[in-house]
């Protein structure tokens, strides 16, 4: 990964790495991504994403990186992983609502019915009420 990086910034050239595993990119990606079921749910600098996640889906997958002092190898016990209940939605079907909102432990009625729109912060972004502008319509609680 490392040689891929020096590559790309001497050749003046982009590189998209496609990980669930977010602090694998911490020191190599410029801005971060998240998407879930198609739809960027959060965007920013590597550093305060993982420091500071907004949205719920990237809040579970930071909880599903195994703690270092806890990875085994070789047989020795392994930790077991947090899950996320549910699934994914069939993405061949029109969807309401935030994708999300099946899986998320923050779920509020209006997850089911209106998708979010996203938010803009001086860092990044985020598509969930949890973090909607005070002056938007509705509320976040």
């Amino acid at each position: 990964m490392g040689l891929l990086s020096d590559l790309s910034r001497e050749l003046g050239m982009s590189l998209l790495v496609i990980t669930h595993d977010l602090p694998f990119v911490v020191d190599i990606a410029d801005e971060l991504v998240v998407l879930y079921a198609g739809t960027v749910v959060e965007t920013g600098k590597p550093s305060r994403v993982l420091r500071e996640p907004r949205h719920p889906y990237t809040r579970a997958l930071l909880q599903s990186v195994p703690p270092t002092s806890s990875f085994r190898v070789r047989g020795e016990r392994r930790v077991p992983l947090p899950t996320m209940d549910g699934a994914v939605p069939d993405l061949r079907t029109r969807q309401t609502g935030c994708p999300f909102a099946s899986r998320c432990p923050d779920v509020r009625d209006r997850c089911r019915s209106e998708a979010p729109a996203s938010t803009a912060f001086s860092d990044g972004s985020v598509r969930c009420f949890l973090h909607e502008p005070p002056n938007a319509r509705g509320t976040a609680a």
